[in-house]
């Protein structure tokens, strides 16, 4: 048998195509961030103090003597590389108005009243009524590199309330973070 080199050599090319593996490839993205602890507020208690009910005789809400200033402050975060961070407050809300928030609940407490609370700070935003039904954030500017949002509290009468009694005026609401 008289073979030819050059044959054999085809046949074998031709052999390895036909038994040659296909396959495909793929990109595998890993996307995050390593961070510093996490961001964290705080907000310590309003003392709101004893206010006369006949502060509200002539208005809903009392001379501005009455009214609280309050801080939250941005805690445990790296300012340098936050990218947004912004407040959501949440509570029970008074008199059809998500701007109100409702007094506890109580045999010795007020009634007629709510707790309205309103932005105080000249960095991120002031005068704007804040919404205590959670719809609504409320926004750090992260370029002035502040860490503190400046509020202020107030009682209010309830629109058109036909009574209102003195007493314990107690107010609750969650504060939520949200921050990248």
């Amino acid at each position: 048998m008289n073979l030819n080199t050059g044959n054999v050599a085809v046949a074998t090319v031709l052999l390895a195509a036909a038994c040659a593996a296909y396959g495909q490839t793929a990109t595998l993205n890993i996307q995050g961030r390593i961070t510093s602890t996490p961001c964290t507020i705080s907000v310590g208690s309003v003392s709101m103090g004893d206010v006369p009910i006949s502060e509200f005789s002539g208005s809903n809400t009392p001379d501005q003597k009455y009214w609280k200033n309050f801080t939250v402050s941005l805690q445990s975060c790296e300012m340098s590389t936050l990218q947004a961070a912004s407040l959501r407050f949440n509570g029970t809300t008074a008199f059809g108005d998500a701007s109100i928030l409702a007094l506890t609940p109580g045999s010795d407490n007020a009634t007629g009243f709510g707790v309205q609370v309103q932005t105080s700070d000249t960095t991120h935003g002031s005068g704007v009524k804040v919404r205590m039904d959670g719809s609504q954030s409320y926004a750090f500017n992260v370029n002035s590199a502040q860490n503190t949002f400046q509020f202020t509290s107030y009682y209010i009468s309830a629109p058109g309330a036909a009574q209102i009694r003195s007493g314990t005026a107690n107010a609750t609401a969650t504060i939520t973070l949200s921050y990248s």
